[in-house]
């Protein structure tokens, strides 16, 4: 199967939510099926290589969104509300010193790519969210260089399924906007005001477009999920 398309963007930055989405408007599509914990980029070659699916969805992508091996696959990256995806870490303990295995391998992958985890905000679990989202933002999936390439998950399925390429789908669902349904309470501007990474994190949320009228409502609704 040859791969055409790989949807990546942060963790816990509703990336499930997107295989869903695809999946429903019949798309051949697969879910960490060729990124995974474990990819580096000699693996890549033989992973895209072997793809089983037209379409990956998975945010352990990100890393490699400019590999030789996926020249020629449309890259789609995610956007979500950086204080959304930073709660949702921060809720799900993946920088806690307590936590499953699962959540080890979670953590070592990101360290790779963000190394202050390790570092300077090492114990820090709040603060390591905020920088991981920064990292992940300017670094990793370079929205601001590749921003023809990005759609806000706000934004609704349509919105995707525009982005992935996908035309003439037929859909049953409400297309309404994802939703934090995990019910994680979310940080507080004013909370984090005091950290160092403060003016890091608030202009990548200024950058993205985060602080227009809308994008910073709760994230309550129950009729999608994010992960």
């Amino acid at each position: 199967m040859t791969l055409k398309t790989v949807v990546t963007g942060y963790p816990r930055g509703a990336t499930r939510w997107a295989y869903r989405a695809l999946k429903s408007a019949g798309c051949d599509v697969g879910f960490c099926s060729v990124f995974t914990e474990q990819s580096n980029s000699q693996y890549t070659y033989k992973a895209v290589a072997e793809a089983t699916h037209e379409v990956e969805v998975s945010w352990f992508a990100a890393p490699f969104h400019d590999h030789p091996a996926l020249q020629d696959v449309r890259i789609v990256r995610l956007e979500r509300n950086p204080i959304a995806v930073a709660s949702s870490l921060l809720w799900l303990g993946v920088f806690k010193s307590a936590h499953s295995g699962y959540m080890k391998e979670w953590r070592r992958f990101l360290a790779r790519y963000a190394p202050a985890l390790d570092g300077e905000f090492r114990g820090k679990a709040c603060q390591s969210a905020l920088h991981l989202v920064c990292e992940w933002a300017e670094n990793i999936l370079q929205l601001s260089t590749y921003s023809e390439s990005c759609v806000k998950v706000e934004d609704g399925t349509s919105a995707l399924l525009e982005a992935c390429g996908v035309l003439g789908y037929s859909s049953t669902h409400v297309d309404t906007p994802p939703c934090n349904v995990s019910g994680c309470r979310q940080i507080s501007y004013h909370g984090i005001s005091a950290f160092s990474i403060n003016d890091r994190f608030m202009s990548v949320v200024k950058d993205r477009g985060y602080v227009e009228r809308g994008w910073n409502k709760p994230e309550t609704a129950p009729s999608c999920g994010i992960t």
